[in-house]
């Protein structure tokens, strides 16, 4: 059975004094509510600066020299794409690495030529404030509709990732 939260009957015949007692009541149950909340904030953040200043211990450099290498390895990969076009990926005995595309993309070249289009052909390509609807723009892009001031950018981009049989290793270590 639902609680009744209130009595709009009981509200409206309530006095002053009521109220003030009702707040008086309320108050110091709500403060420790508050105060319990704020404590275990608190050791929650102590915590977590605790086990962030364990983590830049132990493995700080290693995270700043591991992403400089994972940047220095996708340059590699995407100077050496004819590696990669059949198999598109490698493996090896702790990771995968190669080419997989990335999504479809818009770059607008000049949104004003896209507006005059959208009016022209009846396409809602942009907002009422003539703010462009890139997935609007994409789509039609897909479909093979040329638009002026804009143009369909496929590409793709670099990965690596760890095998899950070496994080569990190293896990154990």
């Amino acid at each position: 059975m639902r609680k009744v939260l209130y009595d709009t009957k009981e509200i409206a015949e309530m006095s002053l004094g009521q109220l003030i007692d009702k707040v008086n009541a309320f108050a110091p149950r709500r403060a420790k509510v508050i105060a319990a909340k704020a404590a275990m904030d608190e050791r929650i953040a102590a915590f977590t600066a605790r086990e962030q200043e364990k983590f830049n211990e132990a493995f700080g450099t290693l995270d700043t020299d591991t992403e400089s290498e994972e940047r220095a390895i996708a340059m590699i990969i995407m100077a050496h794409k004819e590696w990669f076009e059949k198999p598109r990926a490698q493996k090896t005995t702790v990771a995968e690495f190669g080419l997989r595309k990335s999504p479809d993309s818009v770059k607008i070249t000049d949104s004003e030529k896209i507006i005059a289009y959208s009016d022209e052909n009846g396409h809602e390509l942009y907002a009422d404030q003539p703010v462009i609807s890139k997935d609007a723009v994409l789509r039609l892009l897909k479909d093979g509709v040329d638009i002026p001031g804009a143009a369909l950018q496929s590409g793709e981009k670099a990965f690596i990732k760890v095998r899950m049989d070496c994080q569990e290793s190293e896990l154990k270590k």
